[in-house]
């Protein structure tokens, strides 16, 4: 299955927090924790935060995941990266390459460029109280789901949104009450996002949500 979840910056000086968070984004993946797996590729002290390995990520991101259908890029302690790295990493998050989420773990989220920014969804420890905006009220009635797909997605950046919200609405859960059937929303939510970028309509792409949980 492709994915996509948006590229993704996680912010806090809490490390727990930190790992928290990326623990889950690697189950909702259906990958290890032990961060060992080949289709976890990692950017840390070892690597260095030069724009050399983020020209190594954009080859790598071109390749098919060798195990796993989706492969994770965390690129830890984000706040080393150089701004020529940082330039680098933003060609690749303009094109979100298919079966592929970037992370960036850091503990100073100014230190980032606006831009870089801009285009991730940004998991914070500010932020987990407050209410997700444009989340979906789900209905028991399918026709009440389909309805309000017709209602919502007038555009597709308005329902990548609306997804895209509705997924740290689902994240946020997972955090206090860990469950399958979460974890499962979340990934029908992905490929949802991943159809989206394939330039299906947006309201079929909404639907498949609807249609599968």
């Amino acid at each position: 299955m492709t994915n996509y979840l948006p590229s993704i910056i996680i912010s806090s000086p809490n490390q727990v927090f930190c790992k928290t968070n990326l623990e889950l984004l690697l189950t909702s993946l259906n990958l290890p924790t032990d961060l060992h797996h080949p289709d976890i590729v990692s950017i840390d002290s070892l690597t260095g935060w030069g724009i050399d390995q983020i020209r190594r990520l954009k080859t790598i991101t071109q390749s098919r995941p060798l195990k796993a259908d989706n492969r994770i890029i965390i690129i830890h302690q984000a706040q080393n990266l150089t701004i020529q790295a940082q330039n680098s990493l933003l060609k690749i998050l303009e094109e979100p390459p298919v079966s592929n989420t970037i992370v960036l773990v850091t503990d100073n989220l100014l230190s980032l460029t606006d831009t870089i920014r801009s285009r991730c969804q940004i998991i914070k420890s500010g932020n987990l109280k407050k209410k997700s905006k444009n989340s979906i009220k789900i209905s028991s009635k399918l026709s009440d789901n389909l309805n309000l797909t017709s209602q919502v997605c007038k555009d597709k950046t308005t329902c990548f949104d609306i997804i895209k919200n509705q997924i740290i609405f689902f994240q946020k859960q997972l955090l206090t009450d860990p469950n399958l059937d979460t974890r499962h929303k979340i990934k029908l939510l992905q490929k949802s996002l991943s159809m989206l970028n394939s330039n299906v309509n947006p309201t079929s792409a909404l639907d498949f949500f609807f249609l599968s949980i």
